[in-house]
């Protein structure tokens, strides 16, 4: 009689650590979903995750289940994109058309960026080629000889 009650606690204890095993898996695949699918229930775009109203305890509910039943993140979240369609992703997935929302910012960053530099350059190159202001003209120093020049030299020794 001993024997066959030993065996029962070994297959319970045998079944307990399998099934706290399968937990940290199961949960890992929940967490992925619910992070990646969006709620469905109007109120406003959050993931299923943040989600606090109704619809999203139900669709936690449903992947809870999925992932209980062996399905995988990805799996879950093909689930959902095959019932309501792309749009219930949180992001984009960064294929094909989808990757204009992922490139889009990086192509206007460098774009505005190039045509800045090229402006500013422009205008330094206005700015040395082109003095501002009132244009001074450049005297020419009078000849040895000039008599004007000879009546100044000899007031300026004159008054000294």
């Amino acid at each position: 009689m001993r024997w066959p009650r030993g065996l029962a606690i070994g297959v319970v204890l045998l079944l307990i650590g399998l099934t706290s095993a399968q937990t940290p898996e199961i949960d890992t695949h929940f967490q992925e979903a619910s992070e990646t699918i969006l709620c469905d229930c109007g109120c406003h775009p959050q993931s299923v995750d943040a989600c606090s109203c109704g619809r999203a305890a139900e669709m936690r509910g449903e992947m809870r289940e999925m992932a209980g039943g062996g399905m995988t993140g990805d799996e879950i979240i093909e689930h959902y994109v095959e019932l309501n369609g792309d749009q219930i992703r949180i992001a984009p997935v960064a294929t094909g058309f989808n990757l204009i929302p992922w490139l889009l910012p990086l192509v206007l960053l460098l774009g505005s960026g190039s045509i800045l530099i090229v402006v500013i350059r422009k205008m330094q190159r206005r700015t040395v080629a082109t003095p501002s202001g009132p244009q001074q003209e450049v005297l020419a120093l009078p000849d040895e000889d000039d008599p004007y020049m000879k009546r100044l030299r000899d007031a300026v020794k004159d008054a000294e």
